[in-house]
């Protein structure tokens, strides 16, 4: 899904707020490995991945742990920098050349000020923001590792292609040997 059809199926805007939400943003090409949002940083951007793909990671002690995993077609930000002009926790990088497309958080609120349509879009994205966290979080509320790994073979299959398993595996809070165990008997 490219950046219009995605704003369209949040909210249908006018022609005139389409073209002021579309002149705002920039595209970025970034090289494989490289940081969109590093630990420390204060997040000031949404990003919508064009092309490529992302993860979020932050770092327990000395190990690494996979947080969230982002394709063509998703918004990625730190909400809770983002909002709150706190220090991110985490990281956000690209694991393949990626194109970017970014929305400075200044310039969206301007928008959302002088239109109330933008401002209904800009909710909408917060919303699924915040819903894909809420699913992620149930997942550990609410099933075990092996249900974890059979949800993300149904529902992310993508995974599978684009993560390593050892990412995939600090995903759903396993050891990348318990993951092996586990798709043995998946």
């Amino acid at each position: 899904m490219n950046l219009v059809q995605k704003i369209r199926s949040i909210y249908l805007l006018s022609e005139h707020g389409e073209r002021k939400l579309l002149d705002c943003l920039r595209e970025r090409h970034i090289e494989k490995n490289s940081f969109l949002l590093s630990p420390g940083q204060v997040c000031k951007h949404i990003w919508f991945i064009e092309q490529g793909f992302a993860r979020s990671v932050c770092f327990n002690d000395t190990k690494e742990v996979s947080t969230g995993f982002y394709i063509k077609g998703d918004f990625v930000t730190n909400l809770n920098s983002l909002r709150n002009g706190t220090p991110s926790e985490y990281e956000i990088q690209v694991t393949e050349p990626s194109i970017v497309l970014s929305f400075e958080k200044q310039t969206l609120m301007g928008l959302y000020e002088a239109s109330h349509e933008i401002a209904r879009f800009g909710r909408g994205v917060l919303e699924q923001l915040l819903n894909d966290q809420e699913e992620h979080a149930n997942l550990f509320k609410l099933k075990t590792p092996a249900e974890r790994y059979s949800f993300l073979l149904k529902n992310r299959p993508f995974l599978f292609q684009k993560a390593t398993l050892t990412q995939i595996a600090s995903y759903i809070g396993v050891s990348r040997e318990t993951l092996s165990r586990i798709r043995g008997h998946v």
